[in-house]
């Protein structure tokens, strides 16, 4: 005999194998994430759909790290962490946002920032955001303001995502600030 079980929308039955049914249509199979049916692997696919926040665990869960302005300083032509997030198993869209700040006289050339699984690393060109200028001095502080292109990063076990930005500049000091963002994407 089959137990039925409520979860939001979704119905469960529960007994050698686990159905998601909405409305009495059987939509999906729970699976544990490797294909395995497991009864308490259950997933809403639509994600939320009431204006909250997504919980841990659903599509839609956002995992995100924002870092002032000039708060992590750079060294010039030297690749450098600003911000971290761990993201669990699962698929992620990740994105980011990051200025580059000097002050009044630092004399910027090159500045490049972008997504990485490996510390103090740029990942390939193509997966970057690049600022070229020929020793350009900003007014009111600010090289570059940029977005890095949104990448899909599908991780099995626990994975440290680094958006690392280099800059290369002369006479000054500078320093990179960001909002790194991963939002849990369905399969």
């Amino acid at each position: 005999m089959s137990t039925l079980g409520i979860v939001g929308d979704l119905r469960r039955i529960t007994d050698k194998d686990s159905f998601i049914v909405d409305k009495g249509r059987v939509v999906g199979v729970a699976l544990d994430g490797i294909g395995t049916r497991n009864p308490t692997a259950l997933v809403n696919k639509n994600g939320i759909t009431d204006g909250s926040s997504a919980s841990v665990g659903m599509i839609g869960e956002v995992i995100s790290s924002t870092v002032a302005p000039a708060t992590t300083g750079l060294t010039t032509n030297t690749p450098a962490n600003i911000t971290s997030i761990t993201l669990t198993p699962g698929d992620w869209d990740v994105s980011a946002s990051y200025v580059v700040t000097g002050t009044g006289t630092t004399a910027f050339t090159f500045c490049q920032a972008g997504l990485s699984t490996t510390s103090a690393t740029l990942p390939a060109n193509n997966l970057t955001n690049v600022r070229n200028s020929s020793s350009f001095v900003p007014t009111g502080a600010i090289y570059a303001a940029a977005e890095v292109p949104m990448q899909r990063m599908s991780v099995s076990v626990a994975t440290t995502v680094y958006l690392v930005a280099n800059a290369i500049f002369t006479i000054s000091t500078a320093g990179a600030g960001c909002v790194l963002t991963a939002r849990r994407a369905a399969r």
